[in-house]
């Protein structure tokens, strides 16, 4: 398997950021915007995969814009594993693991992901005032 396209450092160190002290099971809100912008959901779903997200409600239903699932590998590189986007109806995976090992990937829909979440994570810090703590 070649070597997977990764997150920037200048993002991996902001969702370093993000997840930190988030068990697995648990998650946090960060909403330092003042209401401006939605906030950040962030969730750690299993060992090395986490999710980051904005949500809103529509008619009752949780709406993302977007939601991203991350794995962080070993070296503590960054890999973006899929994205969705309610208000689109869009759902892209670059990514699929099958017992914590990357068994296929999609070289463009992964190279699209990377180069989205590397501007997304910067867009986070300055909606949140630079302030990544959450509840």
């Amino acid at each position: 398997m070649p070597t997977l396209k990764t997150l920037n450092k200048t993002a991996s160190s902001i969702l370093n950021r993000l997840v930190s002290a988030i068990e697995i099971g648990g998650s946090k809100t960060i909403e330092n915007s003042g209401g401006t912008f939605m906030a950040v959901v962030v969730e750690h779903l299993e060992e090395n995969l986490y999710s980051v997200g904005h949500y809103y409600q529509q008619d009752g239903d949780r709406m993302s814009d977007p939601d991203m699932t991350f794995y962080r590998q070993s070296d503590g590189s960054w890999i973006p594993v899929n994205c969705t986007q309610s208000p689109t109806g869009s759902y892209t995976e670059a990514v699929q693991f099958e017992g914590g090992l990357v068994v296929s990937y999609q070289p463009r829909n992964l190279a699209e992901l990377v180069s989205f979440a590397n501007l997304w994570m910067q867009n986070i810090v300055t909606q949140q005032n630079g302030n990544l703590l959450g509840k």
